[in-house]
């Protein structure tokens, strides 16, 4: 009687016990068949039109451009030519030597560094003229070479500055002069500046930085322009 009560209570759980190995075994077979997820919303879906639009769009015109390809330009910018300059001017006078408060100094164009040495450009004149202003606030003495004997008087103005080698001044003393070239590439331009002494061609500082390709074009966009 008792093996029987056993019996009783033993066999329910080995039949679920059975029941639950062999539907385990059944969801690991390979027969099984797929079965979609349910969808609790039961919302589906559908493009329409204006998807198809955007995709065209994107397939025709991606809009990325690759900066480290094609540089980078953005829509607006608070970095000008002088502060470059400033940066130029500020290398130059850290490791300067052997130049003193005293000494003359001149501020050349920067050219292209070429089989001439002798082809400027907007940059190039434009960061001389900025140059001047921040060496000075150094305590430099610049000379202006471009200053002409007298001034000139005319229907549109007064000048004082050419670049006519007959009308400068006839003698200018100097004792050196920062001059520089600039390397123009994909991304921006170097520009290499040197302070070099005008008795015996010793560099007493130099510096170098590098200016980006948005910035240059401006600058030619402003140049012609005007």
């Amino acid at each position: 009687m008792l093996i029987t009560n056993v019996f009783k209570n033993v066999l329910p759980c080995l039949l679920i016990s059975t029941i639950a190995a062999l539907g385990g075994c059944a969801s690991f077979s390979d027969n099984a068949e797929y079965v979609e997820p349910v969808n609790p919303s039961g919302l589906v879906y559908r493009p329409d039109s204006r998807d198809r639009a955007a995709s065209q769009i994107v397939d025709v015109d991606p809009g990325y451009r690759d900066p480290l390809h094609y540089g980078f330009s953005p829509a607006q910018t608070h970095k000008r030519l002088n502060d470059y300059a400033s940066q130029l001017a500020m290398g130059l006078m850290e490791n300067a030597t052997r130049l003193s408060q005293q000494d003359m100094v001149g501020v050349a164009s920067f050219v292209r560094l070429n089989q001439s040495l002798g082809e400027s450009t907007v940059l190039g004149n434009q960061l001389s003229e900025y140059l001047i202003t921040e060496l000075q606030d150094f305590g430099l003495a610049i000379v202006d070479f471009k200053l002409m004997g007298g001034i000139t008087v005319t229907p549109v103005g007064d000048f004082v500055l050419t670049r006519s080698g007959e009308a400068l001044a006839k003698q200018v003393e100097m004792d050196h002069v920062v001059t520089g070239t600039i390397i123009e590439g994909e991304r921006g331009v170097r520009v290499n500046a040197r302070i070099v002494s005008l008795k015996n061609k010793q560099v007493v500082a130099s510096a170098a930085v590098f200016i980006p390709a948005f910035v240059v074009m401006d600058l030619n966009k402003m140049a012609s322009v005007n």
